[in-house]
């Protein structure tokens, strides 16, 4: 993969991904930071030299070797909707946004430097690179596969101000938000109609909540319990 991507990055960049009139001059693979929890995409790490001597460190996703799985989780359209969100979707939003006096402050996106969905014969080369924001103080959250609270909060204000910027878009230009709407590809079930969590997802992602709880709460009955000796 580090080679498939030396061969690519040099016309990414001609091709003006990172800035006009750019060549690249080195890629170096991040080899001790590897992507966590991911298993729809390969992901990788590293930093994007160009001419004008610009370290750009990125993350890059790449398409998943194995056939079964790429089909059964419907890579494709799981790219297709990820570059129409930054190429189409996110300007879409902030050009409405700006447009109103008086609107709250847009959530953070990371930077989208290119993306390419050929898929077919040609899917080992698709791939989408985005702006590694580590840097910016950004982390994964330590507790997984629960998030805590204050994780919690602050991702549900990320979403707010994204649905507050849909419903602007929305109002501002319904025919175009439409027409953006209907180029999104569905990727949450399959041929027959069936969710593709299926076979009682929803009631064992539920059962480790509960087991979760139900820990905590022993734990927290027992903290109790030494309080009151």
């Amino acid at each position: 993969m580090d080679s498939l991507l030396r061969e690519e990055l040099p016309t990414i960049v001609s091709n003006g991904a990172f800035g006009q009139n750019l060549k690249y001059l080195s890629f170096d693979l991040d080899k001790d930071h590897v992507g966590q929890d991911q298993y729809m995409s390969t992901v990788l790490f590293g930093t994007v030299t160009t001419s004008d001597e610009l370290q750009h460190r990125v993350v890059i996703k790449l398409k998943l070797r194995d056939e079964k799985m790429r089909i059964q989780f419907k890579i494709d359209f799981q790219f297709h909707n990820e570059i129409t969100m930054y190429e189409r979707i996110i300007p879409f939003l902030f050009e409405c946004h700006r447009s109103m006096a008086g609107v709250g402050n847009w959530p953070t996106f990371a930077r989208f430097f290119y993306g390419r969905n050929k898929c077919g014969e040609f899917f080992e080369r698709d791939l989408i690179v985005l702006e590694n924001v580590n840097p910016l103080g950004f982390r994964l959250s330590e507790d997984r596969p629960f998030l805590d609270y204050d994780h919690l909060v602050i991702a549900l204000q990320a979403l707010a101000k994204f649905h507050g910027l849909s419903y602007t878009a929305k109002y501002k230009d319904p025919d175009r938000f439409q027409k953006i709407i209907m180029d999104i590809r569905d990727t949450q079930f399959d041929l027959d109609g069936q969710w593709l969590f299926k076979n009682n997802a929803l009631s064992r992602f539920g059962k480790r909540g509960v087991d979760q709880l139900l820990e905590r709460s022993v734990t927290f009955i027992g903290t109790m319990s030494t309080c009151d000796d």
